[in-house]
């Protein structure tokens, strides 16, 4: 394409079905003129020509081998063309007819003129020295003929046709080139829409994915493999940081050479890999020789990691993690894209990881709550049971007589230490209901009879 010679191939196409369109319309105008009785044209050596013609767009057409040297393959068709041209002229017409025919040199001129400016130059050059064979051959070689002004216009008029063709040619070739620059600029938005298009969906599927759970060990885990698989990684691994301490440790590994139940107990300084203290200003981090082997967590199966990247994850603009992707072969290319494929991963990590943190605190409230309950109640019916029991005794008269009022009292205090009893009793059961400890009688209730 940029050496032009994809289309001279089209053009060398496109001039052979011109030439049939041309020679047959040269027959033509030649039987007309035959007919009206017009002007002295040898009308057989003329048909015989643009046969001639016929075939050599025929042989064009037909082999297809002739394609493979298509500026060879243009310049014979244009010599072609001339060598027709002269030699029709010169066996057909004679006199002030055949100055009038120079005009059809102009169908190679113009075709060769509008391709580049050498074959232009070439072919006006070509139809110049035809044009004089052919002055010569009608009136052989007179002393200042070359210079008369039938000699020297049909020369004037080819070159003059020639350069108006390259004023064209160059206007065509800048629109060429712009509507190559479009078609480029075309075919990379089309690929980069595709790569999104194809990122926004395995983004989808991710985030399908990890919010299928809120279960922290399980999340991370998943959240681990999910990278590893959609980014084709050689290993990952998921790292959480502690800020006020200045730490972080492994909590989720790909590797098995890197199992995380030893590592995780281990707390690494921040201060202790240069890596992590970078991820607190940027998101990413790429890794790549040396660095990248030093990626703690790291497991030996499978050989060193030419390029490990690392993806922040915040809460509240505060590092708390980030996610470790190693690769033992990556190109620059395909970095770029797993870069930006590890930045949308690491968005929606974190939402999902803080989802789990809020899901992990409403729990831990809960089981506070229901131990708090659970403590006030035990420590209210003790006293309340002996409350009850010496109401029961006074009411009895284990303590002597009691007057009407006060057993009136005495009652109405003992109805209500019931209720509160009963209460107290109810919040217990709640509570059980709530840590699923309450075991529950199940029976079915027709909708309609109960509404």
């Amino acid at each position: 394409m940029r050496s032009g010679l994809d289309d001279l191939v089209t053009f060398n196409h496109w001039l052979c079905l011109t030439r049939l369109r041309a020679a047959g319309a040269v027959m033509l105008f030649t039987l007309g003129l035959a007919w009206l009785r017009v002007g002295n044209i040898s009308t057989p050596y003329a048909c015989a020509v643009c046969a001639g013609l016929f075939a050599v767009s025929g042989i064009g057409l037909s082999w297809p081998s002739l394609a493979r040297a298509p500026r060879l393959f243009f310049y014979l068709q244009s010599l072609a063309d001339l060598a027709a041209i002269t030699v029709g002229i010169g066996i057909s017409v004679h006199g002030f007819e055949s100055l009038l025919f120079r005009s059809v040199y102009a169908l190679v001129i113009v075709p060769a003129s509008l391709i580049s400016v050498p074959s232009g130059l070439a072919m006006a050059a070509a139809a110049t020295i035809g044009h004089e064979a052919l002055l010569v051959h009608e009136r052989g070689l007179i002393p200042g003929m070359l210079w008369g002004v039938e000699s020297l216009m049909p020369p004037f008029l080819f070159f003059l046709l020639a350069q108006q063709c390259f004023f064209y040619g160059a206007h065509l070739k800048r629109k060429n080139t712009a509507l190559a620059t479009l078609a480029d600029r075309l075919e990379e938005s089309h690929q980069r829409l595709g790569a999104e298009a194809r990122t926004s969906a395995a983004l989808l599927d991710v985030a399908r994915t990890l919010s299928s759970t809120l279960e922290a060990p399980e999340l991370l885990a998943r959240v681990n493999s999910t990278t590893r698989q959609q980014l084709g990684a050689d290993w990952s691994a998921t790292f959480l940081v502690d800020a006020e301490r200045g730490t972080f440790r492994l909590v989720a590994v790909t590797d098995a050479d890197g199992a995380p139940g030893e590592l995780a107990r281990l707390e690494l300084p921040v201060s202790g890999w240069a890596p992590v203290g970078r991820l607190a200003a940027q998101p990413l981090v790429v890794l790549t020789g040396a660095e990248a082997e030093r990626t703690p967590g790291l497991g030996t199966r499978g050989g060193p990691l030419s390029t490990t990247i690392l993806a922040a994850l915040y809460r509240e603009h505060v590092l708390v993690g980030f996610l470790a992707v190693g690769f033992r072969s990556l190109p620059l290319l395909e970095r770029e894209q797993a870069v930006e494929f590890l930045s949308g991963i690491a968005q929606h990590a974190t939402i999902v990881l803080r989802n789990a943190r809020l899901l992990e605190e409403v729990r831990l409230a809960s089981a506070m709550k229901s131990e708090f309950v659970g403590a006030v109640s035990h420590e209210l019916r003790s006293p309340l049971n002996v409350m009850l029991g010496y109401l029961e005794m006074t009411l009895d008269g284990a303590f002597g007589p009691i007057t009407a009022e006060q057993r009136h009292a005495l009652g109405r205090t003992r109805e209500q230490s019931l209720a509160l009893l009963e209460m107290i009793t109810a919040l217990l059961d709640m509570n059980r209901l709530e840590a699923g400890r309450l075991p529950l009688q199940r029976a079915r209730v027709s909708v309609a009879q109960l509404l």
